[in-house]
């Protein structure tokens, strides 16, 4: 009996340890993805100021 029990419990720790894996590695890519939208807007914001502020000045 106490075997069966722990057969259960173990089936139990080795797919709550799956389902935990998963939502890590799905969180993992949601923050890269994000870290890279952030990354491109920022270039784009600083690629953006070095074309205005000349213009800027110049005019």
């Amino acid at each position: 009996m106490a075997d069966e029990i722990s057969l259960v419990a173990a089936e139990g720790v080795k797919t709550a340890n799956e389902a935990i894996n998963a939502e890590y590695r799905l969180a993992i890519w949601q923050l890269c993805i994000f870290a890279g939208v952030a990354l491109l807007m920022a270039l784009a914001i600083a690629i953006t100021r070095s074309i205005v502020l000349p213009l800027r000045e110049s005019g």
